[in-house]
């Protein structure tokens, strides 16, 4: 099995970590010989991005179950997962990437700033993630549930001002 890529680690390190302080969850990695499927096609239900622009030009995508959103969900509002409303569940989605996102940006640049993030349903499509290049996707479980993370790196510089 081969060495995670600096990407890949910092994606394990910020994952586990966020999701431990959060959400109180532990989070395991999915080995690289798992049988969890990881193919280009999203097969989630539920999907957000933020992107990250400055020094460091790219877009992280959060993905999971509508089950994984719905429990994280009712831990964050305090109520019963099958209670929560599909908009609480969208602003976690986007809460979720962001917080990904804000602490990617402190490893990947100096001066990044984070995009307005978006569910997937909100955008239609992976802006940004077509352009770029893949550099980290990995598989995480929460109990039985399955959740991913994408970062991709875009060429594109978008200088940001001091």
């Amino acid at each position: 099995m081969n060495q995670p890529s600096e990407y890949e680690q910092y994606l394990d390190r910020v994952v586990t970590d966020s999701f431990a302080l959060t959400f109180n969850v532990d989070v395991q990695g999915v080995p690289e010989s798992s049988s969890i499927p990881k193919p280009r096609v999203r097969p989630f239900e539920e999907g957000s991005i933020v992107h990250i622009l400055g020094d460091w030009n790219g877009s992280i995508v959060f993905e999971s179950s509508n089950a994984l959103l719905r429990g994280l969900s009712g831990k964050i509002y305090e109520m019963d997962a099958d209670e929560v409303s599909a908009d609480q569940c969208s602003d976690l989605l986007r809460e979720i990437v962001n917080l990904l996102g804000g602490n990617l940006k402190t490893v990947l640049g100096k001066r990044c700033i984070l995009s307005t993030p978006k569910t997937l349903k909100e955008v239609g499509s992976e802006p940004g993630i077509k352009e770029g290049v893949l550099l980290a996707y990995r598989t995480y479980l929460i109990g039985q549930e399955t959740l991913a993370v994408r970062l991709v790196k875009n060429e594109l510089v978008i200088p940001v001002e001091d």
